[in-house]
């Protein structure tokens, strides 16, 4: 877990204060626990696994994200 925390710090910081509080931000892992994707979804980041994802849906996703 002490790895994540600097990604989850930096995410929560960007959140409170200055222009990214609405930019999108993703992490992709390969971390085998849905400890991570919670806490990035919780600070409203997106989480992608780097394990058996499909790349189409992955341009699909940033696309939503960048429009809204």
């Amino acid at each position: 877990m002490k790895g994540h925390l600097p990604g989850i710090a930096l995410l929560q910081l960007s959140r409170k204060e200055g222009p990214n509080r609405t930019t999108p931000i993703f992490f992709c892992s390969a971390d085998a626990y849905d400890t991570l994707k919670s806490m990035v979804e919780k600070h409203g980041g997106t989480y992608l696994s780097k394990v058996g994802y499909d790349i189409e849906k992955v341009a699909q996703l940033f696309a939503a994200k960048l429009k809204k």
